[in-house]
Order: structure tokens, then C-alpha cells, then sequence
């Protein structure tokens, strides 16, 4: 995880640590929002990927929009 993330081992909890830093603000600075665009596809294929094992117990195909599939299937009004 956190080779895909880019982050270093030292960090013990990477998605936590990511998901902590997010901003309840708009971002000031080009470099704040562009961080967000390479890390949080690659939050929402972990998650995705979770939530797959552990209700289906095996991996999920591969997405094609990580961001989008992941909300549509966890927060969907059905």
C-alpha cells in the first residue's frame, strides 16, 4: 500500500494518514489540489478492493474510473 500511495514505510498507517490530512477548506495553493488528483484514484481502488474481499472475499476487476465506482457503489440510494 504504501508503494502505491507514495509513501514512505516509515509512515505505519497510510491510508489513515492520507485520509486525516484531507481539507475541510478549499485548497489555497495549485500544489494542495494537485497531490489530491494522483492520490485519491488510487485511495478509492484500495477501498474499493476492501470492500470487495471482505464482502465478496476475492479481488474486484479492474475499474475504469476508481473515484467515481467506488462512491457509486457505497453511497447509492438503492
Amino acid at each position: 500500500m504504501h508503494q502505491r500511495l507514495f509513501l514512505p514505510v516509515s509512515i505505519e498507517d497510510p491510508l489513515s494518514f492520507l485520509l486525516n490530512i484531507l481539507s475541510t477548506t478549499n485548497p489555497r495553493q495549485s500544489s494542495e489540489v494537485s497531490s489530491w488528483f494522483v492520490h485519491w484514484p488510487i485511495i478509492c481502488t484500495i477501498l474499493h478492493e476492501l470492500d470487495h474481499l471482505f464482502f465478496h472475499h476475492r479481488l474486484p476487476p479492474p475499474l475504469s474510473h476508481p473515484e467515481r465506482q467506488f462512491l457509486l457503489t457505497r453511497f447509492s440510494c438503492d
